[in-house]
């Protein structure tokens, strides 16, 4: 009989260890897993940063804004317990309306950008 190649000798290990790769090609993660690893390497990579355009061009920042509306509950939840400058996606992907207009303070920025986001069903109170 023909010899086989070794990999494709059936002992436990290799069977376990192709059942392991399968399943994490498989195994997808919520938006929320998703939106959450995101934002914070972005805020653990950019945090010391003042500066707007390494802020919101990092790669991170971008991803999530790419996504669409439908983080936009995502990054107003997070700004309820850990407040950020996510102003700049929440306008692009508020198709350009700046709830906080006007704010005199960043508080208030959230606080205005919250107040839209239940007026606008995005998130509850």
């Amino acid at each position: 009989p023909p010899r086989r190649h070794r990999f494709y000798a059936p002992t436990r290990r290799k069977i376990e260890y192709l059942h392991q790769a399968i399943a994490s090609v498989f195994q997808e993660k919520t938006l929320e897993e998703w939106f959450n690893e995101h934002a914070e390497k972005w805020e653990r990579e950019t945090g010391i940063h003042s500066s707007p355009v390494i802020r919101f061009m990092h790669k991170d920042y971008q991803l999530i804004m790419a996504k669409g509306k439908v983080v936009i509950p995502y990054i107003l939840n997070r700004m309820k317990t850990r407040p950020d400058d996510w102003f700049w996606a929440l306008r692009h992907l508020a198709g350009d309306h700046d709830a906080a207009a006007g704010a005199g303070s960043f508080d208030a920025a959230i606080n205005a950008w919250l107040k839209w986001g239940v007026e606008n069903g995005y998130i509850s109170e």
